[in-house]
């Protein structure tokens, strides 16, 4: 039994705090403490809602981000050079660490954005995939030899060379 439960049910019988005192051991300011609270969850943090230091220059950093895509990665703006060019340029009068933290953001969506890129998320329906079953024929001089080649089932890798579907044997024809 939690120390909450051990005082408040006693309390919803009607004990006193001194009775629970003298029979739990707990101290006065603790049984207080727990009989005036409802809900012992710990409470969520608030997200701070103040303006930054740095909000004034965010679109000035975002097209710094968009320039420095465009050109060799060696070239590219570091939080510490954007945090010398905002005080130098602009009069700016926070920290770098503030710089470095905004610029880490947009590092990371950069790097978010690229990997979307060009390329296709593959889907495949559940219990379904694709198979080549195809075997392939070998063409020696546009003339069709009699058999067709398949991969050696040999597990050696000296003898990987083709052999003949029909023989299971190496087969000259594939290596013309």
């Amino acid at each position: 039994m939690t120390q909450q439960m051990q005082i408040k049910d006693p309390a919803a019988k009607g004990s006193t705090p001194t009775e629970i005192k003298e029979a739990t051991g707990f101290s006065y300011p603790t049984i207080r403490k727990y009989l005036a609270k409802e809900d012992f969850s710990p409470k969520r943090p608030v997200k701070r809602t103040e303006e930054s230091i740095l909000d004034p220059y965010k679109p000035l950093l975002a097209k710094m981000f968009e320039e420095d895509r465009r050109i060799y990665h060696k070239q590219r703006h570091t939080a510490k050079r954007i945090h010398r060019r905002l005080v130098d340029e602009h009069g700016f009068e926070g920290s770098y660490s503030t710089v470095q933290r905004y610029a880490k953001e947009l590092k990371a969506q950069a790097r978010l954005e690229a990997a979307k890129g060009p390329f296709l998320g593959l889907e495949w329906p559940a219990g379904t995939m694709q198979v080549d079953s195809g075997r392939p024929t070998s063409t020696t001089a546009g003339a069709s030899p009699a058999c067709t080649t398949s991969p050696s089932r040999s597990r050696s890798p000296t003898t990987a060379s083709p052999s003949c579907s029909a023989t299971r044997r190496p087969c000259a024809c594939a290596r013309a």
